[in-house]
């Protein structure tokens, strides 16, 4: 979440979700939107809790101030619980589940459930005697009606030429809420419930303090009833408690406030959706007659706000509460709604006036390459209408220059060829006839060319096969190590195509000295192989030699022993045979 969130600031980014796409501040229809280190943030003074940007949200990062904790409160028992739920809830809710609504809250806490559609007969008998009052001393004057805190709260932050055209009657919800003050006691604690974010917002105002505790969407109170076990199946239908004798279920709708203007001379209008508002204040401004407008922020009127519980078709809404409209006739009784003070009074807050010099804009838009008017596309990518708009926004603090789409590119653009500048590879890109589109230096000095080949077919340069095939295979990539004889390089090639584009590149590494290298190497090792077939073959004939001299001195050896042998025999018989003749003579 944001910093210094606080309890006052009703809507917020959830940064954790966060996914810097901008789409907040496109939808915005105040730019409170500010971007911060990649990070979408609303700035709560410029906020008008319109709640836009929640619904239009894709990943659910802006929210909204949960005010389930009032659960807490509410089983204290003390002070005194009461609910007040617009008259929009008819068409948030099923017909059978917005029968058993009253008992639903009942069951949650509340002592006292009451429909702020009791009190709009009251608030609007109010709108047309001022009306009348002010037509009576100025005739041409022109009005606005709104219950709409975010109409109110755009018209005192960025149109407050148009305050003073603000009829300064309260709202239904906060004449409902001290009607129920009168009624129940001045400790009640009054909780309101429907389906409008700001709200939320209009019951802090200064002026309204103590009358509204809290107020609640019907998307809490759908998680609030989940949470407590409360379901509409296990309920019996019941009443709202009633203070008014008469309900105008059709006053949230476009046209529903002003129909009840009494004054048959004034021209009314109806202005449902921000998308509209500056052309009615154009309108307004302009008029030679008495207009009362009608300001609904949201388009569809309030069944469309951002606090449903569900998604509402606007047409099945309205059919919704027409059907159950009760004020058909001017015939009701006040109660306690004639005692209390309709008055209120609305101020210019905060200045967002830029007074930023045409020198101070240009140079910010010099940033991102949009000094001239013809270079500034106006494309809305960044959230803001133009390009122009997005400087002041940059000077204002709330945009940066990178949340330019066509700057980014441009810039990636940029940073891509300084790559392929730099790159110490040869590279090339080819289309889809294998036509030479671009090259980088590093290709150019490889294969001896220059720019002037670009748009030649690359058959011209390099043998083209290895390109063929990969155009001609299902395979996105090809890689082959190829001889250039022509060029005294050999190459390791990747190829691939660019589908997107059409195109195919090619990325040339030399690896020319490393394959000599080991070619250098090779030849070593086939050296060194012979040097020792050639040491391990002497030294076999050594050793062969040295047995064959060995056996022949062995022979010899036992040659001689035998000469010798022979030789000492034949002494010893000479020896014997002398003995002999000796014997005998004797």
């Amino acid at each position: 979440m944001e910093k210094n969130e606080g309890r006052a600031k009703i809507v917020y980014t959830d940064n954790a979700e966060c996914r810097d796409c901008y789409r907040c501040i496109r939808v915005c229809p105040v730019k409170a939107i500010r971007m911060d280190i990649n990070q979408a943030l609303i700035v709560p003074e410029r906020c008008i809790s319109c709640g836009t940007c929640i619904r239009e949200c894709p990943q659910g990062a802006k929210k909204y101030r949960n005010d389930i904790y009032l659960s807490k409160i509410i089983s204290d028992k003390s002070p005194l619980p009461v609910a007040i739920v617009a008259p929009s809830y008819m068409a948030n809710f099923e017909k059978w589940q917005a029968a058993r609504l009253p008992s639903a809250l009942r069951r949650l806490g509340f002592k006292y459930v009451h429909n702020v559609g009791e009190s709009i007969r009251p608030v609007m008998k109010r709108a047309s005697d001022y009306i009348d009052s002010t037509l009576s001393s100025q005739a041409n004057s022109s009005f606005i009606y709104t219950s709409c805190p975010a109409s109110i709260s755009y018209i005192e932050k960025y149109r407050p030429e148009f305050i003073d055209s603000i009829i300064p009657v309260i709202s239904p919800m906060i004449s409902c809420g001290k009607a129920v003050k009168e009624l129940y006691g001045k400790k009640t604690r009054v909780v309101f419930i429907g389906p409008c974010v700001a709200k939320k917002d209009e019951n802090l105002r200064d002026e309204y303090k103590n009358i509204i505790s809290s107020a609640m969407t019907f998307e809490e109170l759908d998680k609030w009833m989940e949470s407590e076990g409360v379901d509409f199946e296990c309920l019996e239908e019941s009443n709202f408690d009633q203070i008014g004798n008469t309900y105008c279920s059709d006053f949230p709708l476009p046209g529903g406030a002003v129909g009840l203007i009494n004054n048959k001379k004034i021209k009314k209008i109806s202005v449902n959706g921000f998308i509209e508002f500056d052309a009615a204040f154009d309108y307004l401004r302009s008029a030679g007659e008495p207009v009362v407008m009608e300001l609904l922020f949201c388009k569809g009127g309030c069944p469309s706000g951002p606090g449903s519980s569900r998604k509402i078709n606007q047409f099945a809404a309205w059919e919704k509460l027409s059907v159950n409209n009760m004020a058909e006739n001017n015939d009701y009784e006040e109660g306690l709604y004639a005692d209390i003070d309709y008055s209120c009074s609305f101020c210019k807050q905060y200045d967002f006036t830029n007074a930023f010099s045409e020198e101070a804009i240009i140079e910010v838009l010099s940033k991102t390459g949009k000094a001239n008017p013809e270079d500034r596309p106006d494309c809305g990518a960044c959230g803001y209408n133009s390009c122009r708009e997005k400087a002041i926004a940059v000077l204002s603090g709330m945009a940066v220059p990178e949340m330019c789409m066509p700057y980014m590119r441009r810039k990636a653009e940029t940073r891509s060829n300084k790559i392929m500048d730099t790159s110490p590879n040869g590279i090339i890109i080819l289309d889809e006839h294998l036509r030479i589109k671009q090259m980088n230096p590093a290709f150019r000095k490889m294969f001896l060319c220059n720019d002037s080949i670009c748009g030649k077919h690359l058959s011209y340069l390099i043998d083209p096969e290895p390109f063929v095939k990969l155009k001609e295979s299902d395979s996105d990539i090809y890689e082959i190590q190829t001889e250039h004889e022509n060029y005294n390089l050999i190459c390791h090639q990747i190829h691939y195509k660019l589908h997107d584009d059409g195109k195919i590149v090619g990325i040339f590494v030399n690896v020319t000295n490393h394959q000599n290298d080991k070619e250098i190497l090779k030849e070593l090792k086939n050296q060194t192989l012979r040097q020792a077939k050639e040491l391990l073959d002497h030294q076999i004939n050594m050793a062969q030699n040295f047995a064959k001299m060995l056996g022949e001195n062995t022979a010899k050896g036992e040659q001689l022993v035998e000469q010798l042998m022979e030789m000492a025999g034949n002494e010893k018989n000479d020896k014997r045979e002398s003995q002999w003749d000796i014997f005998t003579a004797k």
